[in-house]
């Protein structure tokens, strides 16, 4: 069954992709790194020149990341050079998975064909910029036929910038992921077993330039994550705030601000989080940028008041081979469908090598994810969950691409008692793209 995108896809994201024409994915060329792909993270800054595997539009929301990277790069290859562009995508693969119901009982493995078109949309002006891409996996189980389907896996991402005047500009990623395995789709990137999971994430921001050194951010995000057994728990985050950048030297930049986070989750009482955060930036060297941010959130609830350190870190490093990243995140959130408000630390980051071999793109995406129930949770579950993503792609020819990865998976899931999880997946394919440069 398709699920129904247009019933938890922002209407704002999804009438610039109309408006703008289909979208897609293809394969990017071999003189051009890929540094403008939509971003998996929604981080507080974005430096100009990309410097971070996947970047995007500079957006201001802290506490919200994406979904991490799971099998194949099929969704952020990059769009063709141009004013407009255009790519439909044609990705033929085959995967091996040692555990197709995230089990730790009932381990069952399978080989299942896969196809996944696509399209991606790309259109630079002088003050906008738009990048959209759209695809589905249709899969065909050899063992476990009753689990094929024509749209196992969809996924969604937009980002847009629009700049208002000299001095304000707009921001917009919108990002929605449908899986049934539900570690690839969570925004935590736990796992609640083999079910359909849809997430969407919503993250406006505007920047304001009040004198040369000082900007002030507005921002927002809506987070909602929808799962089909009935055992997990659907959740809403509704998160606003608010903050000033200030460039106290060319290399030296401090930072504060406030921000308001509202869950509303299946089965629990509302959870209302006030969080003030200070910090800086530095930029180490021309390639080699470090920020950090942190503060108290104070939780309130029916149930009790209590006070959650929150903060977040990150490392970018632009080499003449592609681009790494280090990044630490802990706020209060989801764990995935289980249990309530819990307090989240994720350690992440990211190596992209596009420049090693022309033709050849390499890519490592590592999370690793601690939740812990809070005391004003009714039901309380902790969860360690680790993701680690290799993807690589070579260029055989202008539009044919060969593509592989590797995705190990391992999680701890600590309840009535303890319960681990483990797979393994291994995906290769060929990807058909063919470039439209519109004008």
């Amino acid at each position: 069954m398709i699920p129904p995108i247009l019933g938890y896809t922002s209407a704002v994201a999804l009438a610039c992709v109309l408006a703008a024409a289909p979208l897609a994915f293809g394969e990017p060329s071999a003189d051009k790194p890929a540094t403008e792909r939509p971003s998996r993270e929604v981080r507080p800054e974005q430096t100009e020149e990309g410097a971070v595997p996947g970047t995007g539009p500079a957006l201001q929301v802290p506490g919200i990341l994406l979904p991490a990277r799971v099998g194949l790069d099929v969704l952020y290859a990059p769009p063709p050079q141009g004013r407009f562009g255009l790519t439909p995508s044609l990705t033929l693969s085959e995967e091996f998975n040692d555990n197709i119901f995230l089990s730790s009982t009932k381990k069952r493995a399978d080989f299942i064909t896969q196809f996944t078109p696509g399209v991606s949309f790309a259109m630079r002006q002088p003050d906008f910029r738009l990048i959209a891409a759209y695809s589905f996996t249709a899969e065909i189980y050899a063992r476990t036929e009753e689990l094929s389907n024509v749209a196992n896996r969809q996924n969604l991402v937009a980002t847009a910038s629009y700049q208002l005047s000299p001095l304000a500009s707009l921001n917009l990623t919108e990002s929605f992921s449908y899986n049934t395995n539900s570690n690839a789709a969570s925004i935590s990137g736990i796992s609640s077993g083999r079910q359909n999971v849809w997430t969407n994430v919503f993250a406006p921001s505007l920047d304001f330039r009040l004198t040369p050194r000082t900007t002030w951010h507005v921002f927002g995000a809506h987070v909602l994550e929808r799962y089909s057994a009935g055992g997990s728990q659907d959740s809403d985050l509704y998160r606003i705030g608010s903050g000033v950048d200030f460039a106290l030297t060319p290399r030296v930049g401090l930072t504060g601000g406030y921000d308001f986070a509202y869950l509303d989750i299946r089965g629990e009482p509302a959870v209302l989080v006030h969080t003030p955060r200070v910090g800086g930036t530095y930029r180490v060297t021309p390639t080699l940028a470090a920020t950090v941010s942190g503060g108290p959130s104070v939780v309130v609830s029916d149930r009790d008041t209590i006070v959650s350190p929150t903060g977040s870190a990150r490392l970018i490093k632009s080499t003449t081979w592609g681009a790494m990243s280090l990044f630490y995140e802990r706020a209060v959130g989801t764990a995935g469908g289980f249990g309530g408000p819990s307090d989240n630390q994720t350690f992440g980051g990211g190596v992209s090598a596009s420049k090693l071999w022309p033709g050849l793109l390499l890519d490592f995406s590592p999370r690793y994810t601690i939740a812990k129930s809070e005391n004003i949770a009714v039901s309380r579950t902790d969860v360690n969950a680790l993701t680690l993503n290799l993807s690589a792609s070579y260029q055989l020819a202008r539009n044919i691409s060969v593509v592989g990865s590797y995705t190990f998976f391992n999680q701890q899931t600590t309840a009535r008692q303890d319960i681990v999880v483990d797979q393994n997946r291994v995906f290769i394919g060929l990807r058909f793209g063919y470039p439209i440069i519109i004008y």
